[in-house]
């Protein structure tokens, strides 16, 4: 069928506070929007071997309602989305391009076209040269250079300069066929380094020197699946592993976790901090569930959650680090999670189970009120 023609998406109803979006696909992608007033996400569905949708989506500020504002074509099954932290209308994709006898991985710069009628992106650049499965490509994080990126295949990191017409590799980083890349995140404090999974292990890389900079060796027992910089505090990041923890590092001292949680029953597929509230951190797994902390001890300022609060009520005496609250509205494997980019969503997280269903849920009025007045 054509693009056009396609069933258009199921709005669910309400869960209590959460909203519901439903694809009429699998999907495993999706990315805040990270410029603009509105909070808006990007969705990508997960058709194998055929035309695939990037859904626009808008979070409105009284009731979380979900509209969606563009539907888009886009060609291959989605893997991965970043949007510009400077332009909502640019962002990556990493997509495979797969036929009945051959399959290969590619990333590409794509913007959304001005014209509201218009379902078709246009296609600015491709970053060519990897030869193996791309794990994940980013925008430089602080947005002060737009024109480069990282990229991260299974074996090799890559930064890119790029305009909207092409894209030129400047240097490379090789780290052996021995070292099995699974995800990385590109460190906000130190623009040289970013981090990487492999196996049991989380390893920093330096542009600068093509080396290792620091080596978490056994940072869970089991595959790390995902790791997050805190925006806010140097050296400390966030991983989840197939051992079910979520555990928060200083890499300075890799030989023990600053703190673990362990309320998930399988493998911890995504972790992200919040942009806005670094004690904030939100967790998706296999389990099918959503995990929301709050680790204040981590944080720069690193409030005291044991003191007193009396100006606030007993009712809201501050609390020690802990899981704010376990969400349970997926069927499926939690692949994806993404924080509001703005400002006006600072509160809002996104969650999106393989089956395409995706979750809005905000964090409860009462931590809100004890972040605010902390």
């Amino acid at each position: 069928r054509s693009f056009s023609s396609r069933e258009p998406p199921m709005l669910l109803p309400r869960l209590e506070s959460s909203s519901v979006y439903g694809l009429r696909h699998k999907a495993r992608a999706v990315a805040p929007i990270l410029d603009g007033d509105t909070c808006q996400f990007l969705l990508g569905t997960f058709r194998f071997r055929e035309e695939n949708e990037v859904h626009l989506l808008e979070i409105s500020d009284d009731d979380s309602e979900i509209k969606l504002k563009r539907l888009l074509a886009h060609p291959n099954e989605i893997w991965h989305l970043a949007s510009s932290p400077t332009n909502s209308s640019l962002f990556f994709s990493i997509y495979e391009d797969a036929s009945l006898t051959s399959s290969r991985f590619r990333a590409s710069l794509w913007s959304i076209p001005v014209d509201d009628g218009s379902s078709v992106l246009d296609h600015l650049c491709e970053f060519q040269g990897h030869s193996s499965v791309i794990r994940t490509i980013m925008w430089e994080p602080m947005g002060s250079d737009k024109s480069i990126a990282v990229s991260v295949d299974e074996h090799v990191l890559r930064k890119w300069k790029f305009d909207t017409a092409s894209a030129n590799e400047v240097s490379s980083i090789d780290v052996g066929e021995n070292i099995l890349l699974t995800a990385a995140c590109w460190n906000p404090h130190f623009l040289n380094e970013v981090a990487t999974t492999s196996e049991c292990s989380v390893r920093g890389w330096d542009f600068r020197s093509g080396k290792q900079s620091f080596i978490i060796d056994s940072a869970h027992r089991a595959a790390v699946r995902d790791l997050d910089f805190n925006r806010n505090k140097p050296y400390y990041l966030v991983t989840g592993g197939d051992d079910s923890k979520v555990r928060f590092w200083d890499y300075r001292k890799p030989s023990s976790p600053v703190r673990e949680f362990a309320q998930h029953s399988h493998w911890v597929w995504s972790v992200k901090y919040s942009p806005f509230y670094d004690q904030l951190v939100v967790s998706g797994s296999t389990d099918h569930t959503v995990n929301l902390y709050n680790v204040a001890s981590t944080t720069l300022t690193s409030m005291d959650f044991n003191s007193s609060a009396d100006s606030l009520g007993a009712g809201l005496a501050k609390k020690e680090d802990h899981v704010i609250k376990s969400f349970e509205e997926h069927d499926e494997s939690v692949y994806s999670i993404a924080w509001g980019g703005v400002v006006r969503g600072s509160w809002v997280f996104a969650s999106l189970s393989y089956d395409g269903r995706l979750v809005i849920n905000h964090v409860p009025e009462e931590d809100k009120f004890r972040i605010l007045m902390a």
